[in-house]
Parts: structure tokens; C-alpha cells; sequence
């Protein structure tokens, strides 16, 4: 089966170096917007903790009196406008004062967010998409698996070989308190092998409070504590929101899977507030990505949101992130 896959993978690894090859020998050249742009991308398939870093970069672009509006290409089935896009959705209450655009023609948005006032563009999940020309290229690793298995998918879960991070500015390793000492110094050497021009930051998810699906405060993560939990996911990276809960002290009794992107719906979530009652649990957590993919809340589910904010190792990572924008 791994043969198989590396045989798969080979089309796709062929077709990313022509594409690639084409922008990096000037063969085509990107567009440019009349505004900033920053790029906030990652190597793999999901789950390296983008929405924390864009609504930190935003929040920091506001503080410095910009303007700042984040593109995306949007993920939702039958999406056609922000409003269809969990990303939008979540951004839209982390950062409300900033305007979201979701348009898979990147380019075509950046100059739209310029007719809006904008003049810095965050393109949330670019790093491949050569089109538009960006100021600045951030590229997420989580540091506990930076290169995702080591192979292109679908042997592995890198959307590019590693030789890719050539091209970053920044190289970020996300979630980096759970990875270990000598990991994350391998992690690192890597990446000075692979981008010795790149300046590389250490982040870490940090988990504030439980809110509820409607955004008020429950509690503080200190709450969770020895409590009875369920965690409840439809995200790139499931085991991250188990992890993170654990890290607050919580038994997780169930985790559920749902697959990324995932829209629940009443009869799913019924079933969850059934299994909620037969084990005891005192909450079903679930991230605030998911949350913007729930409906109705049943009445026997117990739902809280985990919020999670990033944090950069050092006054010196928060000064070079802040510089960015």
C-alpha cells in the first residue's frame, strides 16, 4: 500500500514542480495588488493553526493604525460569499471590524479589499497559490510533525516537497510546548537548512476560556479540571482539540471525529447529547471553527467552545511577528 501511495504521489510531486518552476524562473510572473500583502500559508494539509495566527496578525495590523482585511478561499460546499465559510464566519466574530473576503480568484480579492479601504491584505492559506504577489510569505509548521510523514500526498501530507519553504520569510512552528526539546531542535536545523533566509518563531496555541456557541463566556479553562468530557471535531487535525483539553486537565471519556469541514446536523448532534447522558459527562467541547457549523443546539447537550488564542515564544517572536504588518 505505501508503494501504491509513493506511485500516486509521483503525478502530483511532477505537477507541483512544473508548476512551481514556472513563477520561480520568472517563466510567469505573479499579479500585484495596489496594497500589503501578507501571506500566511503552511506545507501541509490542514491543521498547523492558521485562524489563531491571521486573527492575531489582524488585531496587531489594527493596533498599528492599518486597515487590514483577510482573504480566503473558502472551504464551505456551496459557499459563494463570506457568509457560507466557517473561516469567515469564526473571523468575523475574532475580529469583527475587519472585513472578510472569500473568492477562490485571490487576486480578484485583494483588489476588491483595496476598493473597500484596505491597505494590507492576509491571505489566510496562499503559500501555493503562486497568482498574487505577497510582500511577506509566513509559513506554519507544527512542530510536533513539521513535515507531514516526509512525502507529497497522497503518500504523505505535504501539499509541496520541503524544498518549498525555500520561498518562506517566516517560518513558524506552531504548538511548540507539545513538542518535545529534541524534536523541536530538529524541527528547527531543518528549517535552517531548507530556508536559512527565513527568521523562525516559536508559537504556541493557548486555550483562555469556554464560551458557548453563541460567543458569551462560561468559564475559565482552570473549569475543566478534572471534568468528565466529551470532545466533538470536524477539523483537519482532530487530535489537537483532545490534546489541548487534556493539557487543562480534563478526562476526555469520548472523541469524535467527524472529518474536516464537516456540517452537522440535528440528527448527529441528538445522537451526541445521547452519548453525552450515558457516559456522565459534564461537557462536550468542541473548537470555535466547528461551532460556526452548528445549528441548533439540542436541548441535553451540553456544548461549550474551547477559545484558543496564539502566543509567540518571547518578546523577541512578538516583535518580529508584529514587524510583519
Amino acid at each position: 500500500m505505501r508503494g501504491a501511495l509513493w506511485l500516486a504521489s509521483l503525478p502530483h510531486s511532477a505537477a507541483l514542480c512544473v508548476f512551481h518552476g514556472l513563477f520561480d524562473r520568472g517563466w510567469r510572473r505573479p499579479r500585484r495588488a495596489p496594497l500589503r500583502v501578507v501571506c500566511v500559508g503552511n506545507l501541509t494539509a490542514g491543521g498547523t493553526g492558521k485562524t489563531p495566527i491571521v486573527a492575531w496578525l489582524a488585531l496587531a495590523a489594527l493596533a498599528a493604525g492599518r486597515h487590514p482585511a483577510i482573504v480566503l478561499r473558502g472551504y464551505r460546499k456551496g459557499a459563494r460569499d463570506g457568509a457560507g465559510s466557517d473561516e469567515a464566519q469564526l473571523y468575523a466574530r475574532l475580529v469583527p471590524s475587519v472585513p472578510v473576503l472569500v473568492d477562490a480568484d485571490r487576486v480578484r480579492a485583494a483588489h476588491a479589499a483595496a476598493a473597500l479601504g484596505a491597505d494590507l491584505v492576509l491571505l489566510d492559506d496562499g503559500f501555493q497559490h503562486r497568482r498574487l504577489h505577497r510582500d511577506v510569505d509566513i509559513v506554519l509548521l507544527d512542530a510536533r510533525d513539521p513535515f507531514g510523514g516526509g512525502a507529497v500526498m497522497p503518500r504523505g501530507f505535504l501539499r509541496e516537497p520541503p524544498t518549498g519553504l525555500a520561498r518562506a520569510d517566516v517560518v513558524v512552528l506552531t504548538r511548540s510546548d507539545r513538542a518535545g526539546a529534541d524534536a523541536l531542535a530538529e524541527a528547527e536545523r531543518r528549517v535552517r537548512a531548507l530556508a536559512p533566509q527565513a527568521a523562525i518563531v516559536r508559537e504556541v496555541h493557548a486555550a483562555t476560556e469556554l464560551i458557548g456557541h453563541d460567543g458569551s463566556r462560561i468559564a475559565d479553562v482552570g473549569a475543566l479540571r478534572g471534568a468528565r468530557v466529551t470532545c466533538m471535531s470536524g477539523i483537519g487535525d482532530p487530535t489537537t482539540l483532545a490534546e489541548s483539553v487534556t493539557r487543562c486537565g480534563a478526562i476526555v471519556v469520548r472523541t469524535l471525529d467527524f472529518g474536516d469541514h464537516h456540517e452537522f446536523t440535528p440528527a448527529e448532534l441528538a445522537a451526541v447529547a445521547r452519548d453525552c447522558a450515558a457516559d456522565g459527562v459534564r461537557w462536550c467541547v468542541t473548537t470555535q471553527k466547528d461551532a460556526m457549523r452548528i445549528g441548533a443546539v439540542p436541548a441535553g447537550l451540553p456544548l461549550v467552545v474551547l477559545r484558543i488564542e496564539a502566543r509567540f515564544d518571547g518578546e523577541a517572536a512578538t516583535n518580529t511577528m508584529s514587524a510583519l504588518v
